[in-house]
């Protein structure tokens, strides 16, 4: 049996239309029946000579002809008439691998057409619909809500390994290229310099709390380095003397006027000044950067940085109070609200959107036509007769019943021309 594609014509149909087709077609038959029962009966029992019955018998007669010549047109177009293979018969089923080109063909080139697409989308303003739309808050949410529902499982697929290290590779590799050089001079030459003052001053305070809160730290540095048998006191009193020394130094750095402060700044201007001009300075960066780049404790911070910054994503958009939502509702609200109201940007966004479907469907009109030949060749000539017949065969049934009909009229009509003619 040949491949169907998984669809029967009873599958696709509804049990109405077979219904109404079966009654449709008992009618017409019925018909065909009652003219050939007139006609035997004008034959075998009507008086002869009577003009009555002449027009009668005639009528039924052409009625039968018509009737009987229309059943097997309808009827040659699904099948052989009583099974019997006459020539050209059967045409839907033998010639449905042409007939699904010519629907492709014909889809393509009169529905996947450029111009009719345009005017279609044109006629119907999508853009204020869309913008309609998306302007009710409840619409608006239910997108956001879709689209963060959408992110955890594309988020979890951007944890895979390879991705990150993938990501890993590539930021250590712009880092490497990166000249922080130039970059750092453009950087401290924006800095004013009451600003650097500041700077100076939060060190020299973060400097000072460090040292105070670390004397024990100090202390076992300096029995670390002196001596076993120097006594513990005298560890004590020289981590003393030096925290001492070191909260003085960093005190006269951090008031103004004093000779270190001054140097201090000094220095500083040099360095701003160097990290603008100085090339050899630009080089041991560049190189201190590549040390950097290339240290295995970074390369681990920068996936770490990647896992991290997803887990942050992730967390805003799950969550009945996620902030992602609400930011994307919003968003959406908002801009549904100036499409709506703002002509400019409708006719944008339309053009937008023709412009994306001229780009992106009509190359593919082709591959529409060879699709629905593709479809309808893998099904049966007798699936795809039953749905034509299923579709259209209730208004041939007409066919049959007007060809009785006006075959009766018809023949009775060249019946009495005759008797005129024959005077």
């Amino acid at each position: 049996m040949a491949d169907t594609a998984g669809i029967s014509a009873d599958a696709a149909t509804t049990d109405p239309q077979r219904r109404a087709l079966r009654r449709h077609q008992a009618l017409a038959t019925g018909l065909l029946a009652v003219m050939t029962a007139v006609y035997v009966v004008a034959v075998a029992v009507f008086p002869e000579g009577a003009v009555w019955a002449g027009f009668v018998e005639a009528g039924a007669e052409a009625a039968l002809i018509g009737g009987i010549a229309d059943w097997f047109a309808v009827t040659a177009l699904f099948r052989h008439p009583l099974g019997v293979p006459v020539p050209h018969t059967a045409l839907i089923p033998r010639n449905k691998d042409r007939i699904g080109r010519r629907i492709g063909d014909f889809v393509a080139e009169n529905f996947v057409e450029p111009h009719l697409l345009r005017e279609r989308l044109r006629a119907m303003d999508p853009a204020d619909r869309m913008g309609a739309w998306l302007a009710d808050p409840a619409n608006a949410r239910a997108v956001a809500t879709r689209t963060a529902d959408l992110l955890p499982p594309a988020l979890a697929a951007l944890k895979d390994d390879r991705l990150r290290r993938r990501v890993r590779l590539a930021l250590s590799r712009e880092l490497r290229r990166a000249d922080v050089g130039p970059l750092a001079g453009r950087l401290a030459a924006s800095v004013p310099d009451h600003e650097l003052s500041l700077l100076l001053n939060r060190l020299l305070a973060f400097a000072r709390d460090y040292v105070d809160n670390n004397h024990d730290r100090i202390e076992a540095m300096v029995a670390e380095r002196n001596a076993w048998w120097v006594p513990r006191a005298v560890d004590r009193q020289m981590a003393r003397g030096i925290a001492a020394g070191v909260s003085a130094l960093l005190d006269d750095l951090g008031r103004p006027g004093t000779e270190a402060r001054e140097q201090t700044a000094a220095v500083l201007a040099d360095l701003r000044e160097r990290l603008r001009t100085d090339p050899d300075l630009h080089a041991n960066l560049r190189v201190f950067k590549n040390r950097l780049a290339r240290h295995p404790a970074l390369q681990e911070r920068l996936a770490g940085a990647w896992d991290a910054a997803l887990d942050a994503v992730e967390g805003a958009a799950t969550g009945p109070d996620s902030r992602l939502q609400a930011v994307m509702t919003e968003a959406l609200r908002a801009f549904g609200q100036r499409l709506r109201d703002d002509p400019e940007l409708r006719a944008t966004v339309n053009e937008a959107l023709e412009d994306a479907v001229a780009a992106y469907l009509v190359p593919w009109r082709r591959e529409v036509a060879t699709y629905m030949a593709g479809v309808v060749r893998r099904w049966e000539g007798e699936t795809v007769a039953d749905r034509v017949e299923l579709a259209a065969g209730r208004d041939l049934q007409f066919i049959r019943i007007n060809g009785t009909v006006v075959g009766a009229l018809v023949g009775a009509t060249l019946h009495g021309l005759v008797l005129l003619a024959g005077g």
